[in-house]
């Protein structure tokens, strides 16, 4: 199952997914690996939604300074792991880093 959340920055997943996900997917903290990160896909509705590297990691601004007195600015991985109770979850929730990618109609 699967929520898209316009409220949830990240990717969130099952624990046990999330890890599998981040077991081939290893955002460098430098932002250098960006580009040659692979492709996540998620599957909806029969239609496979793809993700590349640069899409799925976010590039973060620090207030504080290097020794050269420069903002920091790192990388990180837009998944996190979250386990929702079996009366609702297992469940992914797809935020802003996969609805930066996709137009999406709302259906009430």
């Amino acid at each position: 199952k699967a929520a898209i959340d316009t409220g949830t920055s990240l990717i969130t997943g099952p624990s046990r997914s999330v890890a599998k996900l981040l077991s081939h997917v290893s955002v460098e903290e430098d932002c250098s690996n960006q580009k040659t990160l692979p492709s996540v896909g998620f599957e909806i509705d029969d239609v496979v939604y793809w993700l590349a590297g640069p899409d799925y990691t976010l590039t973060v601004e620090d207030s504080g300074e290097n020794m050269f007195g420069d903002p920091q600015t790192f990388c990180i991985g837009g998944f996190r792991d979250l386990d929702i109770p079996p009366d609702r979850g297992p469940l992914w929730i797809l935020g802003d880093v996969f609805l930066r990618q996709f137009y999406s109609i709302y259906d009430r």
